[in-house]
This record gives C-alpha cells, structure tokens and sequence, in this order.
C-alpha cells in the first residue's frame, strides 16, 4: 500500500501518516512510500514501530540519503525492508527524478493513499495520477476546509478520483482477501476441521465475505432487471427482432472480461456518463475512471461530446 503526502505536513497529517503506517503493517501489508519529509518519513515510521515491512523509493541513488536528516530511518527501514532506486549508485536526487519515482511507488502497490496535498502540483498528486493510469485504486484523507495542506485532497474526493477513506481499519478491511493465508493459521483451521468436521473463518473474513456476497447477489439483480428489461423491448418490436441479422457480431472484444468488461456492457446498453457507471457498477469511484481511461487507451471506448461510446460503433 502506498501512502503518500506533503513534505510540510500538519500534525493532523502526521499522526494519520503514522497510523495509516502502523495499521498496514499490523495487517500484514507492507507500506511503501518515498522517505521524503513529512507524511512520508511519518508512514514509514508507523510501519516500522508496529513492527512491519515498509519499502522507501528513492529518487536518486539507492546509497544517497536524502533528506540526510533521515539518515536513520534510512536504516531502520534497510534491517525492515528495503530502499530501491531506479538510479545507478551514487546518483543526486533532482527534481524530475522525483516525478519519474513516484511511477514505481504507485506500480508496487495495490491502492494509494494521499494523505496531505496542498496543491495539484504536489508530488503526492503525481502519484495519484500514475496509480489511476495504471488501474489502481486511489484514497483520500479528507481535511477541514480551510487547511490548505487538504486543498487536493478534498478535491479529488469531490470529483470522484478518489474514495474517501474513514479510517486505516477500513483500509485494510477492503484488501484483506488479497492477502494470503498464514501456515500457522492454515494448520489451526485444518486440525479444527479434521476434529469437528467445521470450516472455520475468521471474523475479518467472515466479514470480507459477506461483503463479496452482497456485491454478486447486487450484479446478478441488476443483470436480471437488464435481462427483463431487453426481453420486455424484444417483445414489444417482433418485427425488429426478426429483421435483426442472426450472428451479427458484438462490438466488444472476446478477450475483455471482469470488471473491464462490465463497463465496455454498460456503455453498449446506452450508459453513457461517469457518474452512471459508477451508480450501476457497484465499484469504488477510482476504480470505474481508472478502467474507463484503460478501456479507452485501448481503442475500446472513445467520447463523443462528452458521452462515452464504444469506440467500435
């Protein structure tokens, strides 16, 4: 997981950094970021207090620190974890090296997590912008108003590009099914199912797995209704039905499946707009404008005034 921010950060940014840090690592995930001042240097150290795994991305040398002022995190997060640098050994960090890195921070990880921006022009935006273009998902930490360091922040919670996150627990709640099963655990649940003849599951999965159940029992009614839907409109027109050739070819590709899928269905059967997608597709903000950018770096989808159409039509 990545967790990003501002090198002026607040102390409201600060501890949040550090709990994000701290609950990730308690979670079993590892928390990558850029060893920058601020939220940065913060969200390393929460991991690392709790305990964890973190990975600082450099933007110079993976053997040059800087902020030299971090010279000991540096290796406290060397014995837990590690420092890595698309730069050759001994390499000055400079500022286009900087845009450049935040590409791998967001590429290693599942989900990013801006904590503080002050503007648009803020390295952590950057970062935000690469996990969109490479189909990740993007968080908020919302701040008051009048705090310019949550400026971006609220900005991209208003416009939809990225979910608002409540708090760190609900972070990892989202993403515990991605992780995978401890031996220890494994063996506890296979000598408790060789006794009983039970399955047991733990509460957090009991959780994620009702929230996987509710999503498919929502997209299989919603398939339903489009299918009764279609169905009522054949009815109503025999004479088009039976115009219509048989194997007319379908405008979207065999191989597209899952989620990207679901959006390229939607957007043939007239669904034409962001926030429609997002309403009929049942998934986070983020992740249906990061698939419609995808789908239409694909050729698949283009715009026509504004309203998403299969490129193909």
């Amino acid at each position: 997981m990545a967790v990003v921010g501002t090198r002026e950060a607040t102390p409201y940014g600060l501890h949040t950094a550090e709990e994000l840090g701290r609950a990730l690592a308690r979670a079993g995930f590892i928390t990558v970021s850029g060893m920058a001042l601020g939220n940065d240097g913060a969200a390393h150290r929460g991991a690392l207090r709790a305990g964890g795994l973190t990975v600082a991305v450099l933007a110079g040398g993976a053997d040059v620190c800087y902020p030299p002022s971090h010279r000991g995190l540096m290796g406290d997060i060397l014995l837990s974890g590690a420092v890595i640098s698309e730069y050759p050994p001994g390499t000055e960090p400079r500022g286009d090296h900087y845009h450049a890195r935040n590409r791998i921070i967001s590429g290693l990880s599942v989900a990013t997590v801006v904590v503080e921006a002050p503007g648009y022009r803020s390295g952590s935006l950057i970062t935000a912008r690469h996990a969109l273009d490479q189909g990740r998902d993007v968080y908020a930490v919302p701040g008051t108003l009048d705090a310019p360091q949550s400026r971006a922040c609220n900005e991209l919670i208003e416009k939809g590009e990225a979910a608002l996150l409540r708090s760190p627990e609900a972070l990892t709640r989202a993403y515990r099914g991605l992780l995978h099963e401890k031996p220890g655990e494994r063996g506890v649940r296979d000598a408790f199912f060789r006794q009983t003849g039970e399955n047991p599951a733990p509460a957090e999965k009991t959780a994620w797995d009702e929230i996987q159940k509710r999503e498919q029992q929502g997209r299989a009614r919603r398939q339903a209704q489009e299918r009764k839907a279609r169905q009522k409109k054949d009815d109503a027109a025999p004479e088009q039905k039976a115009a219509a050739p048989k194997d007319k070819p379908s405008a979207i590709p065999d191989a597209l499946q899952g989620d990207e899928r679901r959006i390229a269905e939607l957007v043939q059967q007239g669904v034409c707009t962001a926030d429609e997608l997002i309403e009929r597709c049942d998934l986070p903000a983020p992740r249906v404008m990061s698939l419609v950018t995808m789908l239409e770096m694909d050729g698949i989808l283009r715009r026509e005034k504004g309203r998403l159409v299969l490129a193909s039509l």
